[in-house]
């Protein structure tokens, strides 16, 4: 039997090495976490990416390739648990995630550099940039998570990732794409595999309202910000969007490009790096 989800990911690593990343561990006093790293082909300041839960930076692997024209140089982690990073030693948190990640950023960078964070990647994104303000030149945001929701949609989303039932994999793959592909059951059997992981079933048990960031902490985020969110996004509840388009500040641009699940970097890479190279170069106009 053929599984797509490793052939992707090794067709995926092929791709970054041809475009001069290469593998590069970052050690934190928690473990080692792994990146890709590359160089750019422009003076323009350092893209950092980070990716959702479950999945590992070559889903940037696109992207990264229409962005490099762009940056000086790229880095994407793969989170703690999660690719080739080290795992997660006692019980998993997001606390801990966004610590290991964090300390790793610092480590890595001096100069501020542009951040990139898709789902819970962006969520990551946001409480950095909002603590560590002068580090981050622009902020980008795709369907983050990170906003306070109502109880009755927190455990709707919980439940989205309970992977218990047989038809869980094809529904999150349904949730996840704007148009899913014709082969999503195939898909579906192997997303029910990957997300039944127990770092991931343990990580979304143990979240609570305590991740959630507060009304106070995004309304003082100072970076220039881009928050995207599609459309057609069917995983995150609309009213986390509501709840960012109330607390956010007013510098920050949030966009709703038609066609954009939960997956813009997998489905319209072209789109999704058009808008943000815009977006650094300070261009206005949103996707249509």
């Amino acid at each position: 039997m053929v599984y797509l989800l490793p052939v992707f990911e090794r067709l995926s690593r092929r791709r970054l090495y041809r475009k001069g990343m290469r593998s590069v561990a970052v050690p934190t006093p928690e473990g080692r976490l792994h990146s890709y790293e590359g160089r750019g082909d422009s003076a323009g300041p350092p893209m950092v990416m980070l990716h959702g839960i479950g999945s590992s930076a070559t889903a940037y692997a696109a992207l990264l390739a229409r962005l490099r024209p762009h940056a000086s140089v790229l880095w994407a982690p793969d989170l703690p648990g999660h690719g080739f990073s080290d795992p997660v030693v006692g019980e998993p948190r997001f606390e801990e995630l966004y610590q290991r990640v964090a300390r790793a950023i610092d480590a890595r960078f001096d100069a501020p550099f542009v951040l990139i964070g898709t789902s819970l990647g962006g969520g990551l994104a946001l409480r950095y940039a909002i603590e560590r303000p002068e580090k981050v030149a622009r902020l980008v945001l795709c369907s983050p998570a990170g906003a306070q929701m109502s109880d009755a949609a927190f455990a709707q989303l919980k439940h989205t990732f309970r992977m218990d039932r047989r038809t869980a994999g094809v529904e999150f793959v349904d949730r996840l794409f704007d148009r899913p592909p014709v082969y999503r059951r195939l898909l579906g059997r192997e997303v029910r595999h990957l997300l039944g992981r127990p770092l991931v079933q343990r990580l979304v048990h143990n979240a609570g309202p305590e991740d959630f960031l507060s009304a106070e902490e995004v309304a003082g985020l100072q970076p220039p910000t881009l928050l995207l969110w599609g459309t057609e996004e069917r995983l995150l509840p609309e009213e986390c969007l509501d709840w960012f388009r109330q607390y956010l500040p007013g510098h920050v641009q949030i966009e709703r490009p038609a066609g954009f699940g939960h997956s813009a970097h997998l489905e319209r890479p072209a789109q999704l790096a058009r808008r943000i190279v815009e977006f650094i170069d300070g261009a206005s106009g949103e996707l249509s």
